[in-house]
């Protein structure tokens, strides 16, 4: 594999292309897809454990993002929005209440970063719908 074909390979899972056609778009909201999916299975496992003092309100954050993973899936450009918002909001409030940004900051990028595609992806799929 070359260098350039890797480079090209991973701007394109960060920054995935939108304007060719429904299911490229498709392609790129899966992107948020995934981030909510991960996003509400490690807070439910967390929750459901009690690691890192969660409590049981996690359990309700999980299922939200739950619903925002299927919301996603189904193309809602409501549900992709407030995906991300949902999650630079709690990244937020963790960094606020640990007093520093965490280790886990490039992590929460990246989930941005697959936020904002799921976001880009359910426009342009419906922009293509029409």
């Amino acid at each position: 594999m070359e260098w350039s074909n890797l480079g090209k390979k991973t701007y394109d899972m960060l920054w995935p292309p939108v304007s060719s056609d429904i299911s490229v778009a498709r392609k790129a909201a899966y992107n948020g897809f995934i981030a909510a999916a991960l996003c509400s299975v490690a807070t439910g496992i967390f929750a459901a454990f009690g690691i890192f003092g969660f409590s049981k309100f996690a359990l309700i954050d999980s299922f939200m993002f739950a619903l925002i993973a299927w919301g996603i899936l189904k193309m809602s450009r409501i549900a992709a929005t407030a995906g991300l918002i949902l999650y630079v909001f709690e990244r937020m409030d963790a960094w606020i209440n640990a007093g520093r940004l965490s280790d886990t900051f490039v992590i929460a990028i990246l989930f941005i970063l697959f936020f904002i595609g799921g976001i880009r992806g359910t426009f342009a799929y419906h922009r293509f719908k029409k």
